[in-house]
């Protein structure tokens, strides 16, 4: 009776999904070779867009979250991009969603280059493209 009653109380709610946290417009730095780039992410629904530094690089798909793995996973299905080969690629990437300035929130993806069919080991993965986003002002 008592597990009943508190189900009933709402004690057994699940936390949000983080699909609604992610939803909207990101700005991102990447520090590569040194040198660092400004990259932007938008995510609508279950489609996003990614533009990094190099404006002749882009990429557009849709994408699913598994948020009972740790770490979280972004896996992103290319549905349109400027180098034709990589359409239809999943690109497996990692994701830590963090607090940030005035509620804004930080976004930490870890990624490995489309058509690769393992995730990043860890978010210092050598061998993986890290990028730190924070929230565009809506």
């Amino acid at each position: 009776m008592g597990i009943a009653m508190a189900l009933a109380s709402g004690c057994a709610t699940l936390p949000p999904s983080d699909l609604t946290s992610i939803q909207g417009t990101w700005k991102g730095q990447e520090v590569r070779d040194g040198h660092s780039t400004t990259s932007w992410l938008t995510f609508d629904g279950q489609e996003v867009e990614f533009r990094p530094a190099d404006h002749r690089e882009w990429y557009k798909g849709t994408f699913t979250l598994r948020e009972n793995t740790y770490p979280k996973q972004l896996i992103v299905r290319i549905t349109d991009c400027q180098e034709f080969r990589k359409v239809g690629q999943q690109a497996l990437e990692i994701y830590q969603l963090k607090p940030g300035p005035e509620e804004q929130g930080i976004l930490v993806i870890t990624a490995n280059e489309p058509g690769n069919p393992q995730a990043p080991a860890g978010f210092g993965d050598r061998h993986a493209h890290q990028i730190v986003f924070s929230r565009e002002s809506q």
